[in-house]
């Protein structure tokens, strides 16, 4: 349960999580050609409810929860020689989600008791973080994110289950979107040739279970 996943060179690797008694450290690789599950070196910081975004073949691993304690570390995970590096920390340690437009990631409101409306912009190749963009028109978590070239999707919030916008970093412009999408959190997002797929999450006790359920909308 609340894992992060990236897909990267043909496998797919599964970090963090909460096995039951706490946050697990393993680190799965699924090899989307024959099936295989094997494992790689062990995660020196698991969290839940954190954050993960791939680029240019690495995997960034942010924020969460761990134990009592919510995490502003920042970590880069090499799938090619399966070393970790940690990085310069997150402005705010908290739950939150985010991703990566041509070398920075995003990151996106988030939880750590109190709900957050800001973005914050790492810059990857100078392993620095801003503050000084706008902040989101409302506060959110538990949501998820995807990108469409140089747009970035949030999808879902713990309050707010049918929210869904979109950023454009390069005009620092954030737009709420009308959408018939079930409403969850905690799900996954993923666009592909055009269409948004939201599937998974959770939702407030009283609503419908929609384990399983894939929701699909138009990019435009």
């Amino acid at each position: 349960r609340y894992t992060n996943a990236e897909y990267v060179n043909g496998k797919i690797y599964v970090f963090n999580g909460y096995n039951g008694n706490s946050a697990t450290d393993a680190v799965e690789i699924i090899n989307t050609s024959t099936g295989e599950v094997s494992y790689s070196t062990t995660n020196p910081y698991p969290v839940i409810y954190g954050g993960s975004a791939a680029w240019n073949d690495k995997i960034y691993i942010f924020g969460g929860g761990n134990g009592s304690e919510y995490s502003n570390r920042l970590y880069e995970f090499n799938p090619a020689d399966e070393s970790w590096t940690q990085l310069e920390d997150m402005p705010e340690s908290k739950q939150t989600n985010g991703q990566v437009v041509d070398g920075i990631l995003y990151v996106f409101g988030g939880y750590n008791g109190d709900v957050f409306s800001n973005i914050h912009a790492y810059d990857i190749e100078q392993n620095t973080w801003s503050t000084d963009l706008p902040d989101l028109p409302v506060g959110i978590s538990a949501h998820s994110v995807a990108t469409d070239g140089e747009l970035i999707f949030v999808i879902g919030d713990y309050g707010n289950i049918d929210f869904c916008g979109v950023y454009d970093p390069f005009e620092g412009e954030f737009f709420e979107l009308e959408s018939n999408m079930t409403g969850r959190r905690h799900s996954a997002s993923v666009i592909l040739v055009g269409e948004i797929y939201a599937y998974g999450g959770s939702q407030p006790e009283g609503f419908n279970g929609i384990e399983g359920y894939v929701d699909r909308k138009i990019v435009g």
